[in-house]
């Protein structure tokens, strides 16, 4: 086993002041997300908050209404979302699985 310890005492000290840097970027880095985070996430508990009322089993299971009648619901946006899911896991999944089956050292 090589000798590690000359390898570590060669490595310089890092300076305050690039630790003082890496700490204020740090820090002025997670403001800049909490600052982005904050409005969308109020934003998305006021949505909540004014339409968790709307959503019973008629908004899920019935068609969309035309413009300017009250009603209507979200069945099509649903199914035509299950049925991309559907289609891209008949695609996919056998690739990965043929992955899988081909990274496999057993199967070598």
């Amino acid at each position: 086993m090589p000798d590690t310890s000359a390898a570590l005492r060669s490595v310089p000290p890092i300076s305050w002041r690039r630790r003082i840097t890496d700490h204020v970027m740090t820090g002025v880095a997670v403001l800049t997300v909490l600052l982005v985070l904050a409005p969308l996430v109020v934003i998305f508990s006021y949505l909540v908050y004014r339409g968790i009322g709307s959503i019973n089993w008629a908004f899920l299971t019935q068609t969309p209404k035309p413009a300017g009648e009250v009603g209507g619901g979200m069945a099509n946006a649903i199914v035509g979302s299950a049925m991309i899911l559907g289609i891209a896991s008949l695609i996919g999944v056998p690739f990965g699985i043929g992955q899988l089956w081909q990274g496999n050292p057993l199967h070598r």
